[in-house]
């Protein structure tokens, strides 16, 4: 089994490399304290309209106590935790 874990151990496929993770902090940090969507990072870092393609990352940032979700599904808003 190929381990898909970057430097961050952030996982996934396809791999999410340290640059990716700075950009969506970034993108996040100029947005406070309002937040973005997934959707709105995808597309603020060239990856298209969906914002599927970053979602598992901002899963992974929430989960690790980086980024805070405020709802669910499409509409969730990413925002960074205190502290960061």
């Amino acid at each position: 089994m190929t381990d898909h874990s970057d430097s961050t151990g952030i996982t996934g496929a396809p791999r999410t490399d340290r640059t990716t993770v700075d950009e969506i902090l970034g993108i996040i940090a100029a947005e406070e304290p309002r937040g973005v969507t997934a959707d709105q990072v995808a597309r603020a870092i060239g990856l298209g309209f969906d914002g599927t393609v970053v979602q598992d990352t901002l899963e992974e940032l929430v989960e690790q106590g980086v980024l805070n979700r405020l709802g669910i599904g499409h509409g969730a808003v990413y925002t960074l935790s205190a502290g960061v």
